[in-house]
Parts: C-alpha cells; structure tokens; sequence
C-alpha cells in the first residue's frame, strides 16, 4: 500500500492541506469557490467537498466549504428535486476524472454500497431515455497499444505495443496482457501516478474469481497447494474448468507468468520496473492482471479497454438500462429508457454464460437467458471417437492433432438449449471443426 510519511502543503486559497499531486480536497476547495461565482453547478461543488472529507479532510464537509450552496440544495432536495450528494470513493473519481476534462452527470451516485456488501452505481434523480451520463477522454483509459493514457511515458507505450503484438501471444491475450501491464506500472508508482485516485478506488483483491494459482504448483506452501486443490475440485466438470483448460485466464498462473516474462524481456535495464520492486511475489501482477480481466471492456478495434467510472456498473444479462459507447475522442455511457431516482444503473456486459462471469468476474446471474454448456477440444475428440466407434470403425490415429488444427484460433465452444444446431446453438466453425474430424483424412 501507499506510504503515508510524505510531505504536504497547505493551499493559500482554501487554507486545506493537500499533496504536491492536487488532491480531490484540492479540487474541492476550487470547485465550491466555483460554484460561488455561478461558474459551476452547486451539486458539483457540495460533491467535491464531500469527497474532500471523504480523502481524510473532515474540516472540508460541504456544509463548512459552501454553507451557501449547501442550503440551496437542502431546500431543493426537500421540495422532491434535485441529486443527492455522492460521497465516498465514487466522488473521488468523479473529482479526478473531471479536472482531466471528463463530463459525469450528478444523476449518478458512483460505488455506493449495495445490498448484499458490494457496490453500485444508483440514479441520484430520474434519468431521460439516451441521456448521456458520462464523457470520458480516451486518455483516462487504460488501453491497448498504440492508444495514450495519461502520464504514461510514449517509451514504454512502445514497449507494450510489443507485447499485443507479439508472434507467440494470442492477440487478444496480448492485447489484455499489455493493459494489465500498464496498470501495474501505474500502481507501482504510487500517488506519482495521474491515475492514483481512480486506482486506489479498485477492489483491493478478488476473492470470488476461481482460481488454481497453487495447485500442483508449489506456489505459497500446503496450505495454498490446499487451497488451489480444492478450487480445482470444486469447479471439475464444470464450463469454469473448461476456460481454465483453454488457458483463458489472464489471472492465472500462466498469464501472470506472462507478465513476468514480458517485464525481463522488454525491461532489461529496470527503466520502467526497478529491479528492487519485482520479487517472486506475484500477488502484484495477479492483482493487475484480475482487475483488467473482470473490469476492462473490449473496444471497437478490438483493443482492451480498461474504462474508469464505465467499469462501476453492474452486470444485467435481462434488463440492462445503459450502454457504453465508444467514439473517437474517447468513452461514453448513455441511458438506454427513462430510469427513476433510486434505480441502479446497469449494463450488459456481453451475451455471457454463468460460467464465463463466474471465472472472468467472480459472479453469475440468478436468471441468464446466455447460459451453455461449454466443451473443450478434449471433450469434442472424444465426442467423435465416439461416433466413429458407433459406426463400427476405429477412429483415426491422428484425431486430437487433426482437433487442434481444425479449432485453432476458436473459443471455446458454447452449446445453448434455445436453438438447433445449426441455428445458432453450435457456432458454424464448431459444426466445421465437427464434419472435417467425422471424415476420413
């Protein structure tokens, strides 16, 4: 974690301390003298300064920094109108992403506490069908390469680009590989980094993904052996052990060795990783590699995108009421229906099976119409060694070889009960893959 022995200044202007990187208390202070002028929404203003008391600066609430605009929004809210204040984590990001020329709507509360211990994001006043809700610069992304986030140096951009390009990475495994790298370079540098404040609003592990970090591995001792085991017991037979098998998981043993490779070979000299901050704990790079994997969308070049604020909302496989949308200049979130005050805002995050949410992201939906059954290449050789005994013939030596070749490049096959085979249940590719090893070479 941070370290908290560092030197901080007092501003003149608000007379509120603050860290040589301007802090959401900073940004407070300048907001409410904003607002005093008319130049700034009043809500924004009593947000910021929530947050500023939010970062450890109790002397900053908004009723001590604003007592103007505080009872013009105490009188608002009691006539029925009118946001609430959003305090808390989701303001400190809102505070950082503005001053770097972002537009959020004060209809939406950010990361406020669910009702089963997690987050959301809830409609703070009634929401118009298409309203946009968030602009964000594509420079607050944390994006595949050749992309430009913020105060990321172009050198190791460069670097990165390498990496989701590299010959012997899956492409879109090298182009999530990059991002979670970019994120760890990011978090290692502290509160030096211009994405400090939305960095220290992420989850701080992700203890509902699956994981075999130590099976068989010797990773972390018995007790994580233990652990790993039990997972792997746990999920056998299942579509989470089918993705683990297909090697999908940037969070897992191998992506993070990935990771780790890709540090000593494009780092040599320690310009980017100082050799003092790599060790033989991967618990770092998990972390990166897990937020990207459960947090980043795909973007419309194909890239990975890791989306501050858009990265808030909760799933919905049935009744999604956003969208995010991408244009050139960067990201946007927009209201799909008219949504009421108090609703929480959710978006699709893709037509995904339980078992593709649950390893990604650590969670399933009690009702999804995109469930399946997912197959490895193991289980479709098998399938049709099968057919091939039925029909009285020995199946071909070379079958699995033949499998590999046929499915190179594939996903991993999904089977749905809600359409025929050849209607879309079994990808067109599969049926291919299907009918070429049920042949004779």
């Amino acid at each position: 974690r941070r370290q908290t022995c560092r030197a901080h200044k007092v501003c003149s202007a608000c007379q509120l301390r603050f860290r040589p990187r301007p802090t959401t208390a900073h940004l407070a202070s300048a907001m409410a003298a904003a607002a005093e002028t008319a130049e700034v929404a009043v809500p924004a203003a009593v947000q910021l300064a929530a947050a500023a008391a939010a970062v450890g600066h109790p002397e900053a609430t908004a009723a001590a920094v604003v007592p103007a605009a505080t009872a013009a929004l105490t009188a608002t809210a009691a006539a029925g109108a009118g946001p609430a204040v959003v305090e808390g984590p989701g303001a400190q990001v809102v505070a950082w992403a503005e001053s770097h020329g972002a537009r959020v709507s004060r209809k939406v509360a950010f990361l406020q506490p669910g009702p089963h211990g997690d987050r959301c994001c809830m409609a703070a006043s009634d929401i118009e069908e298409t309203e946009n809700l968030v602009a964000l610069p594509r420079a607050l992304a944390f994006e595949t390469p050749p992309a430009q986030p913020l105060g990321v140096p172009p050198d190791l951009v460069a670097l990165l680009l390498r990496v989701a390009e590299h010959e012997e990475v899956d492409r879109p495994a090298g182009r999530s590989l990059a991002v979670a790298l970019m994120l760890h370079y990011e978090r290692m540098k502290g509160d030096a980094s211009e994405f400090a404040p939305y960095i220290d609003a992420l989850p701080a592990c992700f203890p509902t993904m699956p994981s075999w970090e130590a099976a068989g591995a010797g990773e972390g001792g018995d007790h994580a052996a233990e652990e790993g085991a039990d997972a792997a017991e746990l999920y056998r037979g299942t579509g989470v052990e089918r993705l683990v098998e297909a090697g999908a998981a940037l969070s897992g043993p191998e992506g993070v060795a990935m990771m780790r490779e890709a540090i000593a070979r494009l780092d040599q000299e320690g310009m980017f990783w100082h050799h003092a901050l790599r060790s033989d704990d991967d618990s770092v790079l998990r972390w990166a590699a897990a937020a990207v994997q459960s947090r980043a969308h795909s973007s419309k070049r194909g890239a990975t995108a890791l989306v501050p604020l858009a990265d808030s909302f909760n799933h919905s496989a049935t009744n999604p009421n956003i969208e995010l949308c991408e244009r050139g200049d960067g990201f946007y979130v927009r209201a799909l229906r008219p949504i009421k005050s108090g609703e929480e805002l959710l978006l699709s995050y893709g037509p995904f099976s339980n078992a593709e949410l649950l390893f990604n992201a650590g969670f399933t939906c009690e009702r999804n119409p995109n469930d399946c059954l997912l197959l490895s290449r193991k289980d479709l050789v098998a399938a049709v060694g099968e057919r091939w005994r039925a029909r009285g013939e020995e199946a071909p030596k070379d079958l699995a070889a033949r499998c590999e070749l046929l499915t190179a490049g594939l996903p991993v096959p999904r089977l749905t009960a809600a359409a025929p085979l050849l209607g879309g249940a079994v990808p067109a590719e599969v049926v291919s893959a299907l009918a070429g090893l049920s042949q004779d070479s």
